[in-house]
């Protein structure tokens, strides 16, 4: 198994986003820097893996504004591709993959203090992005996870009508 970490993206001492990628091998302990550039400086984006690549979405772009950009990297072939863009402009927010779909919530607005409660979902399919849903309350600098769990095996209980009902099938 071939695992490796790969961190991108930041913001330097100066204040300058960057768009330098870098890898880490864990067996060797070593660091390199011969992961081609994405294709925009950036900060305070949202990374995910989905089918042995890596997407990153929105961010600070140069340091002058929240971006709706996406792109995808390719591992074979050591290049970065702008996918469509999302719905809304977003630094710091929280994404997780669902299902084979990438789920991007939250985030800062492009009006400082101002934080989204829109969750959107993007096919591979169709390289489209979709709101699909709100938060309880705008948030940014979060974290999300998917949580795998096989539906079949999960029975819930009405407990004031006394009814068990496996959950929806989802896919």
């Amino acid at each position: 198994m071939n695992l490796e970490l790969f961190l991108g993206g930041a913001v330097l001492e100066e204040g300058d986003a960057v768009d330098l990628v870098m890898r880490f091998d864990p067996r060797t302990f070593e660091w390199s820097n011969d992961i081609a550039p994405m294709r925009i400086a950036r900060s305070g984006s949202a990374a995910i893996v989905l089918r042995h690549k890596i997407y990153v979405c929105g961010g600070l772009q140069s340091n002058t504004e929240n971006t709706n950009l996406a792109e995808v990297y390719d591992p074979t072939t050591n290049q970065w591709q702008f996918i469509a863009p999302m719905c809304e402009h977003r630094y710091r927010p929280g994404a997780a993959v669902v299902n084979g779909k990438i789920f991007v919530c939250g985030g800062q607005d492009e009006q400082p203090g101002k934080y989204h409660e829109s969750v959107e979902c993007y096919s591979v399919e169709t390289d489209q992005w979709t709101i699909i849903t709100e938060l309880i309350c705008g948030r940014s600098f979060l974290a999300c996870a998917m949580l795998l769990l096989r539906w079949s095996d999960i029975l819930w209980e009405h407990l004031c009508e006394g009814e068990t009902n496996s959950l929806p099938d989802i896919g």
